[in-house]
């Protein structure tokens, strides 16, 4: 008879996504099953993670356990890509980190474990089954054992592989990456490298040494990113002909060829994608079983990270909130529609950026795949505030219901839309602003609202959700 395991979520996947959502759900106060198919995290393609990431760890409550960890920590990056002459931008505020994903991923799953995650590893799950609304069993082969998972709620990060079919669309031009790790290569530094090539771009960066050596570059992870018809029917030979050809064309990764490859070249999708239905009722992708964006944000890690914490907060509704499924699937799906535009519209305008190559096939059709108008909203100039100003609402201002996290929930609350906003606003922080609004008189002075919303918050929090507001034109001045 297989062991069962019972809990009120599984999760299939213990990649960087897998682990957050495992993690906040058992913080959460539910109980979580991960399953994941590699006995050990092998060595996968170094990552630079940009200083963005950092309230993001911070959310997941594992920044501490990677700033320990001996990542690399450089202050930027070596760019050549609009101009002819290479650039380095540094960030002096706060640094990013140059990862191996496989401590990375590790590290991660040890996190989730801690929080009181029970990880099934190495295990292989079946098709999981629906026996209820709520009801999902998974048969899993763990460590040569049969297991039976029996779940309310089944997350799937499994990234581009899952047990279960999917719909997916590419949102992008078809890329592969071309990549290898050198040891002894003649580069100094530890900025992460990009540069644009005639028909390919470039991204290389050191990784760690070894756990013991934090902050000591070990070998170079070198990536070239291509179309695929240049790789069609050639063979491992031709593969690193083709590769090492294309390294002697850059300017900032050549000397990578003065070292030696360890081992072969490696060769994977780098499209984006999305799938076309990422949640349902009692079931959710995160991560890149959900979608993915192009490599050149080096925002990947995050974006699924982020979809993660989404993911556990639906899940969670799932659980304690039934009445509320369609508003947590919805909020999914907008969520993982809005990443996915903000993404190509990003890597269209960084694309269309690089000028010395602009006529060629290979950026002009990556610089046209911004999406139809996804211009996000530009902001007004807005002049001072003062306190004698009258005001009222924009007539481009509605408030409908819109699905929006509530505390540890997800449920359909009164949200402002206008123009100006990327997407719906219900809070700012954790003030609710459509309840607001009914100060917002007509001809009310901004001192006048600003006295009515001190019973409601302190009037530093006033001041700043007033400013919020017209800066975004949702209040304007009372002619």
């Amino acid at each position: 008879m297989p062991r069962r395991v019972e809990v009120d979520a599984c999760v299939i996947g213990g990649g960087p996504a897998g682990s957050t959502a495992a993690r906040r759900l058992a913080e959460l106060g539910h109980s979580v099953c991960l399953v994941e198919r590699e006995a050990e995290h092998g060595r996968r393609i170094g990552e630079s993670l940009p200083p963005s990431i950092l309230p993001l760890l911070q959310a997941a409550g594992v920044l501490a356990r990677v700033e320990a960890a001996g990542f690399l920590r450089p202050e930027g990056a070596v760019v050549r890509w609009g101009a002819a002459d290479e650039a380095t931008g540094r960030s002096p505020a706060a640094r990013g980190f140059l990862v191996d994903r496989a401590r990375f991923d590790a590290l991660l799953l040890d996190a989730a474990r801690e929080a009181g995650v029970v990880v099934l590893r190495p295990a292989f799950p079946g098709a999981p089954a629906r026996r209820a609304p709520l009801s999902w069993q998974i048969p899993v082969r763990a460590s040569g054992e049969p297991v039976l998972v029996d779940a309310h709620v089944l997350i799937e990060a499994t990234g581009k592989h899952g047990p279960r079919r999917r719909r997916r669309a590419r949102t992008s031009e078809p890329t592969l990456a071309l990549h290898g790790y050198w040891q002894g290569a003649r580069l100094g530094g530890l900025e992460a490298r990009v540069e644009a090539g005639p028909d390919a771009w470039y991204w290389g960066a050191p990784l760690p040494a070894h756990p013991a050596a934090p902050g000591v570059a070990g070998p170079w992870n070198a990536c070239v990113f291509v179309d695929p018809a240049r790789v069609v029917g050639l063979d491992a030979a031709g593969l690193a002909r083709l590769y090492g050809a294309l390294l002697e064309e850059s300017s900032l990764l050549r000397g990578c060829l003065a070292g030696a490859l360890e081992g072969s070249v490696r060769v994977c999708d780098a499209s984006a994608y999305m799938d076309a239905s990422p949640a349902e009722p009692g079931a959710l992708l995160v991560g890149e079983a959900s979608f993915s964006i192009d490599p050149l944000s080096s925002q990947g890690v995050q974006v699924a990270m982020s979809s993660a914490l989404h993911g556990a907060i639906a899940a969670r509704t799932f659980l304690i909130s039934p009445a509320d499924a369609e508003a947590a699937v919805a909020f999914c799906v907008d969520r993982q529609r809005e990443a996915v535009a903000r993404s190509r519209r990003t890597a269209a305008q960084i694309y269309a950026e690089q000028g010395r190559f602009a006529e060629r096939p290979f950026w002009a059709r990556r610089a046209r795949l911004a999406p139809e108008n996804a211009d996000p909203p530009a902001r007004r100039p807005a002049p001072p505030l003062s306190l004698e100003r009258r005001l009222r609402l924009s007539e481009a201002l509605e408030i409908r219901p819109t699905p929006a996290i509530a505390g540890d929930v997800i449920r359909r609350v009164a949200a402002l839309h206008h123009p100006a906003l990327e997407r719906p606003a219900a809070y700012l922080g954790d003030v609710a602003l459509a309840p607001l609004l009914a100060d917002v008189a007509a001809g009310r002075s901004a001192g006048g609202i600003l006295a009515r919303w001190t019973q409601r918050m302190p009037p530093r929090r006033g001041e700043a959700v007033l400013q919020f507001l017209w800066e975004t034109g949702i209040v304007v001045p009372d002619a």
